[in-house]
């Protein structure tokens, strides 16, 4: 078929077939002043990354991708929106390297979830062999495992154990230690 081609030398940067299908060769820039850094590099003011389904009559985002400036270092980085309930919702955010999920802003940690309507924030399924399902804590190193909650649906379990030998498990309220558990012993403190 018939095709609309560019050529440069020996190269085709770009090419349009007669079903309007365009291919490119090298990196694409969108308001990028000299050659682009990836794929598709976008330089805006306000960038932004938009995809929508045809098949849908109002044009929300299936997945939409915005630059975020809420004016410095510790205030920039993306938001992710996508369709919830019909309507355009923001969904996920990074800021600053902070992960937000529900949120965009106060990301005081690397990880901030805002629970949905349902109250309900985290969702964690267990394996598919005795249902086990795990959250585990580990020193700075990465490597050596400190205590873990565990989930054990086969037993109707729910394990809170501290994994090195001399691991003790502190319990408070009023911010004061209420109970303490050691590998050798078992305190409750009163009031006093």
């Amino acid at each position: 078929s018939n095709a609309f081609r560019i050529r440069q030398g020996s190269v085709i940067p770009l090419s349009i077939n007669g079903s309007g299908n365009s291919t490119f060769a090298g990196n694409v820039g969108i308001g990028v002043t000299g050659t682009p850094s990836a794929k598709l590099q976008i330089n805006s003011a306000t960038p932004d990354f938009l995809i929508t389904d045809s098949d849908i009559s109002t044009a929300l985002p299936m997945f939409r991708v915005r630059g975020f400036d809420g004016g410095g270092w510790a205030t920039r980085g993306c938001v992710i929106s996508s369709q919830v309930g019909g309507a355009a919702t923001d969904v996920m955010s990074i800021i600053n390297g902070n992960v937000g999920i529900g949120m965009s802003t106060n990301l005081s940690s690397p990880l901030s979830i805002q629970a949905n309507t349902s109250a309900q924030a985290i969702s964690i399924s267990g394996r598919a062999s005795g249902g086990i399902a795990s959250i585990s804590f580990y020193d700075d190193d990465q490597t050596t495992q400190q205590s873990y909650i565990q989930s054990r649906a086969d037993d109707n379990e729910l394990r809170i154990w501290g994994a090195a030998s001399t691991q003790e498990l502190s319990l408070g309220a009023g911010g004061t230690e209420r109970m303490r558990i050691s590998n050798t012993e078992f305190i409750i403190k009163s009031n006093a």
